[in-house]
């Protein structure tokens, strides 16, 4: 029983011992967002919901404004808001959401920089009724024109960027 207790203090000693020869470093400390720094992206969403007033070449006057609700996200990357590019670290996307509201309108506030940085702007599908030149109507989806959107954002300043919905 002795042996036995001599051989279990050697082996922790031994194993105590090695893991204290183990070097430890410190990553560098993650730079935390100044909250104080904002951008606003604004704009608003457009899809031909009603082929009947389709009577001049401008999408603001023949387009319908986007469902209240529809989805709007913002995307940055963090990597922008590092102040120290560390090799291999993989840098995540920072995400922001709001809805469209019943004029169509979005305004998101989004953390920024005093330099210009990219934001992408992604707008949700969605489905409802398109009114036909013949008054009937037939369900449709409707997508972006674009996606994602891409904005240059700097802190203090709004950007303004409206999306057009086509429909299939």
């Amino acid at each position: 029983m002795k042996t036995i207790k001599i051989i279990f203090v050697i082996t922790f000693a031994l194993a105590g011992l090695t893991l204290s020869c183990e070097s430890i470093s410190n990553p560098d400390p993650i730079n935390a967002i100044d909250s104080t720094q904002t951008a606003t992206i604004q704009g608003t969403a457009y899809a031909n919901m009603d082929e009947t007033n389709d009577t001049t070449f401008s999408t603001k006057e023949n387009y319908e404004r986007a469902p209240q609700g529809t989805n709007v996200k913002v995307v940055l990357n963090s990597r922008d808001f590092a102040s120290n590019i560390e090799p291999g670290v993989d840098y995540k996307s920072l995400t922001y959401e709001t809805t469209v509201n019943s004029s169509g309108d979005y305004s998101i506030e989004v953390p920024a920089l005093g330099d210009p940085i990219d934001a992408e702007i992604y707008f949700d599908s969605f489905k409802t009724s398109q009114t036909q030149v013949d008054s009937t109507e037939e369900q449709r989806n409707y997508s972006p024109q674009q996606f994602p959107y891409t904005v240059r954002i700097s802190a203090g300043l709004s950007t303004f960027n409206d999306a057009i919905y086509n429909s299939n």
